[in-house]
């Protein structure tokens, strides 16, 4: 039931409100939940985010994480732009760098 979390710590109140325990976790927690005031705080404090989550535009959220062309075009001038800088003797300089 608890044993792989205490039982009053977040990850089991947090694994409770997303539906993330098996049933005989899911026994053990909400038994614990009827003595325990705190941890009933702590899931009703929680208990929002499930319907945050659900109400994210998820085409907006995904698009800040994806590579698109200009992206991966701007970190290789990136990555370019810095060896040429450490090729012209500025690796010598970089933490770690092994001599010549």
């Amino acid at each position: 039931m608890f044993e792989r979390d205490d039982p009053c710590g977040a990850p089991v109140a947090g694994a409770l409100v997303l539906g993330a325990l098996d049933p005989a976790e899911r026994a053990g927690a909400d038994a614990h939940l009827e003595g325990c005031p705190s941890c009933r705080e702590r899931v009703r404090e929680l208990e929002v985010v499930p319907r945050a989550l659900a109400d994210l535009p998820l085409e907006e959220f995904l698009t800040d994480f994806l590579l698109t062309p200009e992206r991966i075009g701007g970190l290789a001038r990136r990555v370019l732009e810095r060896a040429a800088r450490e090729g012209e003797g500025g690796a010598a300089d970089a933490p770690g760098a092994q001599p010549g």
